[in-house]
């Protein structure tokens, strides 16, 4: 579920935007953003032996990341400490959690390497879907939101 919500007001959400659309959205920038493969949480590690097998990889993500002056803060501070985090979440009484992070770190990964106005473009055309407003990927009907 993508629920952006905004940041003068914390409280009210902006709406969510259907799976379906981000989907159809992301392929105009990138089709490797969200699909029917990245969007399944299948597709991410759901264990410590899986995540321990693609630790690699998710390092990697966490690095670029961590170096990405758009992230404020993560939280953590090196590679260990992320490694460490992730074994003791898929030890844990709730794994899929870990398993969720992992798809979140994955997209905003993805977002980031997009190039700055495709980036831009597309958050924008994100909070347009979530808001049900706009025609780019699907025509919303009249729009009106009361708080």
């Amino acid at each position: 579920m993508f629920e952006p919500v905004e940041k003068a007001a914390g409280s009210a959400r902006l709406g969510k935007a259907p799976l379906e659309l981000v989907q159809k959205l992301a392929t105009f920038y990138d089709k490797t953003l969200y699909n029917n493969q990245t969007k399944q949480n299948t597709n991410y590690p759901t264990n410590e032996k899986e995540f321990a097998k693609r630790e690699k990889e998710y390092v990697t993500i966490f690095e670029r990341l961590l170096k990405n002056n758009l992230v404020r803060e993560i939280g953590i501070k090196n590679k260990k400490e992320f490694v460490d985090n992730f074994t003791k979440a898929f030890k844990g009484p709730e794994p899929w959690i870990a398993n969720v992070k992992l798809m979140q770190m994955y997209f905003i990964d993805k977002v980031l390497q997009l190039k700055e106005d495709k980036r831009d473009e597309f958050l924008t055309d994100l909070l347009f879907v979530s808001q049900k407003k706009g025609r780019k990927v699907f025509d919303f009907g009249p729009f009106g939101k009361l708080y």
